[in-house]
């Protein structure tokens, strides 16, 4: 069973990693999100330099594509205190390169 854990920098270290996954840039999520965000908010965020209001997680989520869970300052942890929602997120994306690998 999941417990939650605290990180005080929730997943924003991996947000570049999610944002680079479809070859996006810092500018292409920027105008994404709805209203758009400043680059230097974006970039704060991914140093961890800032935490963002519950309005701007889920606004990043859906330029994201991605459920506001695994964007949420507390997150769900596996024993081995793996992220629950992130590898499911990461799960998905594997199978979807390989789904696509196979098509071509």
């Amino acid at each position: 069973m999941p417990i939650t854990a605290r990180n005080p920098h929730g997943v924003w270290h991996e947000l570049r990693i999610m944002r680079t996954k479809d070859g996006r840039s810092l500018t292409d999520l920027a105008d994404s999100c709805d209203p758009p965000m400043s680059l230097s908010y974006l970039s704060d965020l991914e140093r961890g330099r800032q935490m963002p209001s519950a309005d701007a997680t889920r606004r990043l989520a859906t330029a994201l594509n991605v459920p506001v869970s695994v964007l949420e300052r507390r997150r769900h942890v596996d024993a081995e205190g793996n992220d629950v929602a992130l590898r499911e997120l990461i799960r998905e994306i594997v199978r979807e390169e390989l789904a696509a690998a196979g098509a071509a």
